[in-house]
């Protein structure tokens, strides 16, 4: 977000990464072998988990500053 980027366009880009995470999951039944399975789950879930300490920064930026504290659930 300190780029020279957009943050509509670095939120996307985000969010799209995310969809790699999903299909990493979706192809765990698919593959044979206890390593490929490893590191589909790891990136699945991996990719899951990072994107929840980038929400903050999203709901900071779109919610207004009278109304974060509700946004984020305090």
């Amino acid at each position: 977000m300190r780029r020279v980027v957009d943050s509509r366009r670095a939120r996307g880009r985000l969010g799209g990464s995310l969809l790699l995470g999903a299909a990493a999951c979706l192809a765990m039944p698919l593959v044979d072998g206890a390593g490929a399975k490893t590191a589909l789950l790891v990136v699945g879930f991996g990719m899951g988990g990072s994107f929840a300490s980038f929400a903050f920064t999203v709901v900071a930026e779109l919610a207004p500053p009278a109304r974060r504290g509700g946004a984020f659930g305090t």
